[in-house]
């Protein structure tokens, strides 16, 4: 029952498809397609994490660890990190209700949309994540990236609003109600998604 599986403190566990997966203390996340006969160690991302808990929803595993929350689509075989400012934070717990994600920490709950693709790590392979300053901003956003990037503005819930084109390395949001908001920016697949807040 336990071929494989080289860390058997076990803190969670979920299934999708013919998959089972379960967290482990320190060594990540294992995969055992035959029933639990044998497992496989994931490598990557999730090699060496604590995963205090497994979440299954539309097709989709997240795992909250001791460094935020990743997502696979794959069954688990790869992941990437689906942070919104949590990249430091022990996620003990997830749960969706409606369209949101929720995650328990030691510091309260965060709520994230579910259709965003929040990341603070590893957009795609070597490409790294967007820097964006000031944030929160007032009326102007600067980012150093190269121009002509095409940026979806969403808003709190996730739904677009408006689409803008960053040139000479910025775009104005004046025109905007003070709050929180998204910008998705097209660049590889997966898109990376930024949360910014806006000021008066």
């Amino acid at each position: 029952m336990n071929t494989g599986l080289t860390n058997q403190w076990i803190l969670s566990i979920a299934v999708i498809s013919n998959t089972i997966l379960v967290g482990t203390n320190g060594g990540g996340v294992f995969i055992s397609n035959n029933s639990g006969s044998s497992w496989k160690s994931v490598q990557g991302l999730m090699a060496s994490q604590q995963v205090y808990c497994l979440l299954v929803n539309d097709g989709k595993v997240f795992a909250g660890t001791d460094v935020g929350v990743f997502q696979s689509s794959d069954s688990g075989n790869s992941w990437v990190e689906v942070n919104d400012g949590l990249s430091q934070q022990n996620v003990y717990a997830l749960t969706v209700s409606g369209s949101n994600i929720f995650a328990g920490t030691r510091k309260g709950v965060y709520k994230s949309p579910l259709n965003l693709n929040i990341t603070t790590g590893i957009v795609n392979g070597d490409l790294a994540p967007l820097n964006i300053y000031p944030n929160p901003f007032k009326n102007l956003i600067r980012f150093d990236c190269p121009d002509n990037l095409n940026v979806d503005l969403l808003n709190s819930d996730g739904i677009s609003i408006k689409q803008c084109t960053i040139i000479n390395s910025e775009i104005y949001l004046s025109d905007l109600a003070q709050g929180v908001f998204y910008l998705r920016v097209s660049r590889q697949n997966p898109n990376q998604v930024i949360k910014i807040i806006k000021v008066e």
